[in-house]
């Protein structure tokens, strides 16, 4: 099945079935605990800003699954000495960054190393980014390991998007 895969970067008209694909998450029993709800807005948000990328992965002409790589001009869930002591602490020297914002697969198609394979597609999309980071519920193991394999690291413990408890994890590219 692994050979079936293919992976493209998603234009604007894939919002509404992201949007659906989140919505088929969230009935399953996820909430806001151990993964964000992202409104359409959010989802078209991503659009407005050029070097905002979301990747998707297909099987045949089905969309299986899609990561969000946000570049923002301001880390929404560090304030900035918290930034500040992350770059002081890794020694990065011109600190650009990015964030991993969301990760979605199919419930059929999970255990396949779709969300590992997106993450390091989704690092891969700009060689001057030098720090990565991804907001992960305490509770969302399987993503944890995920990216503490792939050479995460944790930082923080927060409570973010209006009270929702997530343990920032980042990786330092060089």
């Amino acid at each position: 099945m692994k050979d079936d895969f293919k992976l493209q970067k998603l234009d604007e008209k894939y919002i509404n079935e992201m949007f659906e694909m989140q919505k088929e998450v969230f009935a399953e029993g996820y909430d806001e605990n151990l993964l964000r709800w992202n409104t359409l807005e959010n989802f078209e948000d991503v659009y407005k800003y050029k070097r905002h990328q979301i990747l998707g992965v297909f099987n045949g002409q089905k969309l299986v699954a899609f990561g969000v790589l946000y570049v923002p001009k301001s880390c929404e869930f560090l304030t900035k000495d918290e930034f500040e002591g992350l770059v002081d602490r890794e020694g990065i020297q011109k600190p650009s960054y990015a964030v991993i914002k969301l990760i979605i697969v199919r419930k059929d198609w999970r255990g396949n190393g779709l969300q590992r394979l997106l993450i390091s597609k989704l690092e891969k999309t700009y060689e001057d980014i030098s720090l990565f980071l991804a907001t992960v519920s305490p509770l969302n193991l399987f993503s944890i390991n995920n990216f503490l394999n792939m050479g995460y690291k944790k930082y923080i413990d927060k409570s973010v998007y209006g009270g929702h408890e997530r343990t920032i994890y980042y990786k330092v590219i060089k």
